[in-house]
């Protein structure tokens, strides 16, 4: 049984390294493949933004329930990540608490206005709702 685990062998030294080992780009080869990439998320961030604006002006209610609620848990993720940086910083010692702390402020902002902004929304149709049900109801006591 010992016989057929193979056992791990150290890379030898000399010509075999890390960089003679098929890595065929040049610095300057990898910084523009780098910037393509860059260019490349930019203009898909920018489809998506534009996509998701056309799908908000379009898409049925549901779509843009669900636009609200992926953007809401985008702010929460973020707000996740500036709290684990911002406990990174505090235990390292590094990093730039103050800059943290301020980032996690501003979204803590957005996120308590987005929040007030659709508990608003939610109320004024739960006001439209309650009055179109009692037009209704009116209505159905005229015709009895």
């Amino acid at each position: 049984m010992l016989d057929s685990t193979p056992m791990p062998q150290l890379p030898q030294r000399g010509d075999e390294g890390v960089l003679n080992q098929g890595n065929g780009l040049t610095l300057r080869d990898q910084e523009a493949k780098l910037d393509q990439i860059q260019k490349d998320n930019f203009s898909l961030k920018l489809k998506i933004h534009y996509l998701e604006e056309a799908l908000r002006k379009n898409g049925t209610s549901f779509q843009q329930q669900t636009l609200k609620e992926n953007a809401v848990e985008q702010r929460h993720a973020d707000v996740k990540a500036l709290e684990r940086e911002l406990d990174l910083a505090r235990q390292s010692g590094q990093g730039d608490v103050e800059e943290v702390q301020r980032r996690l402020q501003m979204l803590r902002a957005e996120l308590e206005a987005e929040h007030a902004e659709a508990k608003q929304a939610l109320e004024d149709e739960i006001l439209v709702l309650e009055s179109t049900f009692d037009d209704l109801q009116a209505e159905k006591a005229a015709l009895e």
